[in-house]
């Protein structure tokens, strides 16, 4: 096992706003098809229902990526990076902190009372669902001192690289601390 660089990548689920998100997308590709066979048929430019399929896929790779969320968090040599990518995108980094200046990495259900005090401005998940098993939560300050939260999965080789980065780690799973 390299201590020094871990990396973990999940697809989020569709379920909650992202299955909203996706049944809508969905629904406005068929209120397209609609619309426009029904413009082709009444304007008798038949024709012109040849171009529907370039249409079709060109409205397709601009918005089906957007339901299509991929998460990502790496630590490389004690710093937690997190990306977001759509699709088939370019991954954005979303944030990144040094693992030592983090006030609290513990799981994330017995952590609700330290996260509410904590009051985190900015909230970024990683989480493939809300109620994904084995959540943590890391909770640091940005560059410009805004309190701010992170919420991601965990694995074994994952527990063992953040007890080895951060003095603020916590496991109330095994009672470590």
């Amino acid at each position: 096992m390299d201590i020094n660089n871990f990396e973990y990548a999940v697809m989020q689920k569709c379920v909650g706003k992202l299955k909203t998100r996706k049944r809508i997308i969905i629904f406005c590709y068929a209120l397209f098809t609609v619309i426009y066979f029904t413009l082709v048929f009444a304007s008798k430019l038949l024709p012109l229902g040849a171009v529907y399929p370039f249409l079709m896929y060109i409205l397709v790779l601009a918005t089906y990526k957007y339901v299509q969320i991929d998460n990502k968090y790496e630590i490389l040599s004690g710093t937690m990076i997190f990306t977001r990518k759509y699709g088939n995108s370019k991954p954005k980094v979303l944030c990144e902190f040094k693992l030592k200046s983090a006030e609290l990495v513990a799981p994330l259900e017995e952590s609700k009372s330290e996260i509410s005090s904590f009051a985190p401005k900015k909230i970024f998940d990683a989480r493939s669902t809300q109620d994904a098993e084995g959540a943590y939560v890391a909770l640091f300050r940005d560059n410009d001192g805004v309190p701010c939260s992170f919420c991601f999965e965990v694995t074994e080789e994952a527990c063992r690289v953040l007890k080895y980065y951060s003095p603020a780690y916590r496991s109330y799973t095994t009672g470590d601390a």
